[in-house]
């Protein structure tokens, strides 16, 4: 079979059959893509009767008509059409007319292809049958007549598509119904540390890296403070001294003594081996007895015990040799002051982490116990929540939650998939003044964004359905005291809906009941579908095409 193309000229031609003016009611599809949606008018086709095919296609993604590029009406195997009727470029915005006439008759496998820069589609037409005369058309066209629609609303593609109005298909989804309650960020035991004063006196120096802001290391030096000495501490201070220096000369006396062993131990070793060799050597040319070999094999022995008893005598005393110069080093770093009157106590990081406070400066007077840094680790976090008395009964039994802070927007933090979370604690007292009870968690702090002490918002799960029929919180609409949603029935025919609601979830609404599965409604602009239903004027007329 052949298609027979118009002339330019004919599309415009007012005598070629127009589906919406005259003869049997037209074919009406509507069909879909991932990318696309075509809608599409043609009248019932017959055999050598020219036809236009009025198809509308729109991109799902952001509701706009498809503005250039061409359309393909092709009859035939996929992999190998025979027929095809191509329309180079839109007549309108989002609009193709491919024009043509069939000079055989019976049902044919057909599809619109669209290739655009916005989409490129395959469109397969069902039951595409052209017919042996008008009468059979108008059969068919009466056999395929279908009931009016309750509560059907006309929206033209050409209203819709200025608007960018979208529809999306009704799925199902995981909905949990959520409790909002206070909530606040705590520092874990182990991530919060002050470091005070040991004693009254001054902060003589301060470390370099012991400024708000900075980090450091466990044990890192964060300054002196000193004290003056007082007369008790200046007598025992001499008492020190005057020990350490003794220890010092009976260090010095009994090392010379370890030497002196040390070296005749060598030389002891030396002797015994070279009596070995000599009376070895002699055994061979048959001279000496094996009693006398022993017995120098056994002086030997004890030579080389004694020495490897004075080695190991001898790394003692160097040992302790180090350790009596870190004892008087440790001495000297304890004093401050041009002539020693005064006592300096080191302080040092407790845990690594950032210094959140410093509470005094190189020069300041201190206190006793006087908190002077304040260093933190923030990494991960507790979050308190605090849930009344009454609710308790409605959480989940997994306390599943999720945090909303304005640092983070209008986005809400799922504690278990975005923060690492894990539930710690669940009081076991109410609160006398709010009658509330303490859920506490421990999370991760995203770049330790949460200041300590910061009020949040914590969701927390009470109820969850696996597979809810569900869609966007903005198809709803509220209508004559009732929820509505508009439902695509075809193309330029919606129909108002009412549905019962249940959970709320991330900006989707659980529907009980009034959708099915895979229906698609309007979810942007809802509100203009009522506004044209109660005034259909507003929004003009039909088609121009």
């Amino acid at each position: 079979m052949m298609l027979v193309a118009c002339s330019p000229s004919a599309v415009e031609d007012p005598q070629i059959a127009d589906a919406s003016t005259h003869g049997p009611d037209p074919v009406v599809v509507t069909l879909y893509t991932d990318q696309a949606q075509l809608f599409m008018e043609y009248p019932q086709l017959v055999v050598n009767q020219e036809a236009r095919f009025l198809a509308h296609v729109t991109v799902l993604e952001d509701g706009a008509p498809v503005v250039a590029g061409t359309a393909r009406l092709e009859l035939g195997p996929m992999s190998a059409p025979t027929n095809i009727l191509s329309v180079e470029s839109p007549k309108n915005a989002g609009l193709f007319i491919p024009t043509g006439q069939f000079p055989s008759a019976g049902s044919f496998e057909a599809r619109i292809v669209v290739d655009s820069p916005q989409v490129q589609a395959v469109f397969p037409l069902p039951g595409f049958v052209v017919h042996a005369d008008a009468a059979a058309a108008a059969d068919a066209a009466a056999a395929a007549k279908q009931e009016d629609i309750p509560d059907a609303i006309p929206f033209l593609l050409e209203q819709m598509w200025p608007l960018r109005m979208k529809a999306r298909p009704v799925a199902k989804r995981e909905m949990t119904a959520w409790l909002q309650v206070p909530g606040l960020v705590d520092a874990r035991p182990d991530s919060f540390s002050s470091v005070g004063a040991p004693v009254d006196g001054l902060l003589v120096q301060q470390g370099e890296h012991a400024h708000i802001g900075d980090w450091v290391e466990e044990g890192d030096f964060l300054g002196f403070v000193e004290a003056p000495l007082t007369t008790s501490d200046r007598a025992q201070l001499e008492a020190v001294r005057t020990d350490l220096l003794a220890r010092e000369m009976e260090f010095e006396s009994k090392q010379i003594e370890v030497a002196g062993d040390l070296l005749e131990a060598k030389a002891e070793v030396a002797y015994a081996v070279s009596r070995l060799h000599r009376l070895e050597a002699m055994r061979e040319k048959g001279l000496g007895t094996v009693a006398e070999l022993e017995e120098v094999r056994r002086d030997r022995l004890q030579a080389e015990t004694r020495l490897a008893g004075a080695e190991k005598l001898a790394a003692s005393f160097q040992e302790s040799r180090a350790r009596l110069e870190e004892l008087r080093q440790d001495l000297a770093d304890g004093l401050g002051g041009s002539d020693g009157s005064a006592m300096r106590y080191p302080l040092l990081a407790p845990i690594s982490g950032e210094i959140a406070a410093v509470k005094a400066h190189k020069g300041d007077p201190v206190r006793g116990q006087e908190t002077l840094f304040t260093i933190l680790r923030s990494e991960r976090v507790w979050i308190e929540a605090k849930v009344s008395e009454f609710d308790l009964g409605r959480l989940a039994d997994n306390k599943h939650a999720r945090l909303s802070a304005p640092l983070f927007g209008d986005r809400q933090l799922d504690f278990q998939d975005d923060l690492n979370g894990v539930l710690i604690h669940v009081g076991r007292m109410v609160a006398e003044k709010d009658r509330s009870v303490t859920l506490r968690y421990e999370i991760d702090n995203p770049q330790q964004k949460m200041p300590l002490g910061m009020f949040v918002d914590v969701f927390l799960a009470t109820q969850s359905v696996n597979e809810a029929i569900a869609v966007p919180e903005s198809a709803l609409v509220r209508d004559l005291g009732v929820d509505v949603v508009y439902v695509v029935v075809s193309g330029e025919t919606l129909q108002r809906r009412e549905v019962q609601l249940g959970i709320h979830d991330g900006g989707y609404v659980e529907v009980l009941a009034g959708l099915q599965e895979g229906e698609r409604v309007i979810v942007s602009d809802a509100f203009r579908v009522r506004l044209a239903s109660a005034s259909p004027a507003e929004f003009g007329e039909g088609h121009t095409h």
